[in-house]
């Protein structure tokens, strides 16, 4: 069933008809009404205290059955705590059942088609369905976005730099002068690096056949990176893929509201759009019955909080003007923002629940990651939780008010795990890391790239780091089947300018380039069988500089799934580039620009 969301729009100018328009009733709003409620009864689970999460028009609902047999439809942060959410039901099963329902009765319709109104008339919500059975297509029809409504984020721009400027330029000084003074030497020789690695080379002149092999030694790849990394050993868990915000935040707000003892959110970007508070609101309520701690990073959220969502709001949302503030306001949970000396920021995305489950990956807390962006988390479980719980604690530690004191002390706790629904199945999990003074992810991955020989497959949003580039280069030439997906656009000129100089190097060389055609923001990637995936992008910012955390392992069986549930189906629905894409003398300024982000 084919489903649409049009927005109705109003004009003074006089409007031809279509030739082959044709007049139709228009249905009222207590039609529509009984309409809606025959089918979410005909779908919703018939278990009761069991619900499924539903998206009409860019709002979560809740479609669950109660004790006393009721069907309700509510929006999630009003469903009662008690219903226990699993799965997911789309807008087209929603619309396909809602014209099954009106099957017996089409013909007294004009060749099938109905048009309800809602008796919503507030802007962006859905004011008109217009249905056609024969054609088995739905059409949501909004009310127009009024541009008068809000011109704000609800942040004052010039309020958010002053406080940046002091929590970044003096506070940091004050409570972390030892971490302060070391990113800033890594930050300056990071950005000499990456200027001395210069233009991206040619890499050589032709390329090899794709090789029929097994890949590389695994076992040896990791005992490599074993004797790498010694501090870094591998620890025993299981993943599972939360691939889009439908999976991933489904997953979570569930996850919040089992939780019996803790709660500990660390982000790089708490956004204070109407999806941001809705989650802000059950981390709130779970306050008060469960420890609740929030990390964020104050840069990534002052960036966010100062623009507007790009898909309108519901009517009378008011955007709160300091996400930290709102999260303790009449609650007990505990806010704290890292600081951003020499524009650092703590770019790692990780949940822990009751110190046993954890989520990571590269989803921030905000609108566009729950409805528009591709995007990936990891579902953890197993005694690899432990480590990512100790690494909340220390950052936790060196953003409070002790700063590097608390850091240090930290560094020698351990962190409590708590076996309880531990998966039977648990294989080898590598936690790979980006800070001051260590390059893990990057170093990881060029082994990766340099000992390939079957396949590397990679998805990232932003490409602009030129030494892995070389590498893939030189791999493509050994015969490496190489691939590589980026977005069609990254929502950032400059960023885009980079994959777009990128794309061509890689072509003349024999990668094969993909564009995913909407804004991708995956970060994951396969050499032969080791898989490389968490928070961060292929940039200088990601793989020299930020706080940046990633998972890596070589199971058969996960690393299977990530190949078929991520990169065939994106393989798939994505663009080949085959051609050169033109190239414009501010792409190369861009190219300067994004050469150090």
């Amino acid at each position: 069933h084919n489903h649409g969301l049009s927005e109705i729009l109003f004009t003074k100018k006089s409007v031809k008809p279509f030739n082959r328009a044709r007049q139709i009733s228009v249905r009222k709003g207590h039609e529509w009404q009984a309409l809606l409620k025959r089918a979410i009864s005909a779908i919703a689970p018939s278990e009761q205290g069991a619900g499924v999460s539903a998206v009409l028009n860019y709002q979560e609902m809740v479609l669950y059955r109660d004790s006393k047999d009721a069907v309700h439809l509510k929006k999630f942060n009003e469903a009662p705590s008690n219903i226990r959410v699993s799965g997911l039901l789309r807008e087209n099963q929603i619309a396909a059942e809602i014209s099954r329902q009106l099957e017996a009765e089409w013909a007294e319709a004009n060749n099938g088609q109905f048009l309800f109104r809602t008796n919503s008339i507030d802007h962006g919500d859905i004011a008109f369905v217009f249905i056609d059975v024969k054609r088995r297509q739905t059409v949501f029809l909004t009310a127009p976005y009024n541009p008068e409504y809000s011109h704000s984020s609800g942040s004052n721009p010039a309020a958010y730099m002053a406080r940046w400027f002091y929590r970044s330029g003096v506070l940091s000084m004050i409570k972390n002068p030892a971490t302060t003074m070391y990113r800033f030497y890594w930050r300056l020789r990071h950005s000499a690096a990456v200027i001395l690695t210069g233009n991206s080379s040619p890499g050589k002149s032709g390329y090899l056949p794709y090789r029929e092999t097994t890949g590389m030694d695994i076992a040896e790849f990791e005992s490599m990176l074993d004797r790498m990394f010694p501090k870094n050993l591998p620890y025993k868990g299981n993943v599972k893929f939360l691939i889009d915000g439908d999976s991933f935040f489904t997953r979570l707000i569930q996850s919040f509201n089992d939780a019996k003892k803790s709660i500990w959110l660390r982000t790089y970007i708490f956004d204070n759009d109407d999806y941001a508070v809705n989650i802000a609101d059950i981390l709130k309520r779970k306050s008060h019955d469960i420890k609740v701690r929030v990390l964020a990073d104050h840069m990534g959220c002052m960036s966010a909080a100062t623009s507007l969502p790009s898909s309108p709001v519901p009517a009378g949302f008011e955007f709160p003007r300091n996400i930290f503030d709102y999260l303790e306001k009449d609650s007990k949970i505990i806010a704290r923002a890292t600081t951003n000396p020499w524009f650092t920021a703590d770019h790692t995305k990780t949940i822990i629940i009751d110190n046993n489950k954890a989520f990571i990956g590269g989803m921030n807390i905000g609108r566009e990651y729950r409805y528009e962006w591709h995007d990936l988390m990891m579902d953890v479980k197993g005694p690899v939780v432990a480590r990512l719980k100790k690494d909340f604690r220390n950052a936790w530690a060196h953003a409070g008010a002790l700063g590097d004191l608390a850091y240090l002390f930290s560094g020698a706790s351990t962190a409590a795990y708590d076996p309880e629904n531990e998966p039977p199945e648990l294989y080898n999990i590598r936690t790979l890391y980006t800070k001051a003074g260590a390059t893990q992810i990057l170093d990881a991955q060029l082994a990766a790239i340099r000992n390939a020989k079957g396949y590397i497959y990679i998805q990232n949003p932003y490409f602009t780091e030129n030494r892995i580039l070389n590498e893939l280069i030189l791999a493509r030439a050994r015969g490496v089947d190489v691939r590589v997906i980026l977005p069609s656009t990254s929502k950032y000129g400059f960023m885009d300018s980079s994959n777009i100089i990128k794309t061509n190097i890689m072509l003349k060389n024999g990668i094969r380039v993909y564009q995913y055609p909407q804004v991708s923001h995956i970060k994951a990637a396969i050499y032969d069988g080791w898989a490389c995936l968490g928070s961060a992008n292929f940039d200088a910012l990601s793989l020299r500089i930020n706080l940046e955390t990633n998972l890596a392992f070589s199971d058969p069986k996960a690393v299977q799934r990530l190949k078929e549930e991520l990169f065939e189906k994106d393989f798939a629905v994505s663009r080949e580039v085959t051609d050169p894409i033109k190239t414009t003398f501010m792409d190369y300024i861009g190219k300067m620009i994004s050469s150090q982000l």
